[in-house]
């Protein structure tokens, strides 16, 4: 939730679309430093569909043919939408926490299997 360097809401803030190389996006003279689409910082999106969207892969070589769906809570958040494009089709997963109560969609392609596990709290 941090809107200051370094965070990800700050990059928002600044305008990005991508990830950036460094968190500063630019210099004084408002030349771009470095890429403005960078891979490693772009690795995050895989925490963000494991943890906060909670789409997790079944380790058993079927490419999310079985998944589960085990989303994290915490961090200030009261919602999260993620989704997933997988060899079977799209996953989705969108969650709200409001009043102290936890709802989930989950959307699943045809031919596959998952399981729900609810977050604790």
């Amino acid at each position: 939730m941090q809107r200051t360097r370094p965070s990800w809401l700050a990059l928002l803030d600044e305008g990005a679309t991508s990830m950036w190389e460094r968190w500063e996006g630019w210099d004084a003279d408002g030349l771009p430093y470095e890429s403005h689409n960078d891979f490693s910082k772009g690795a995050v999106i895989t925490f963000l569909h494991r943890h906060v969207a909670g789409i997790r892969p079944v380790v058993d070589g079927t490419g999310y043919r079985r998944f589960e769906i085990s989303p994290s809570l915490g961090g200030g958040l009261s919602s999260a939408k993620g989704r997933l494009e997988t060899p079977h089709g799209e996953i989705i997963s969108s969650w709200t926490l409001a009043g102290g109560i936890f709802r989930i969609r989950i959307v699943v392609p045809a031919g596959t299997t998952y399981k729900l596990t609810m977050p604790d709290g």
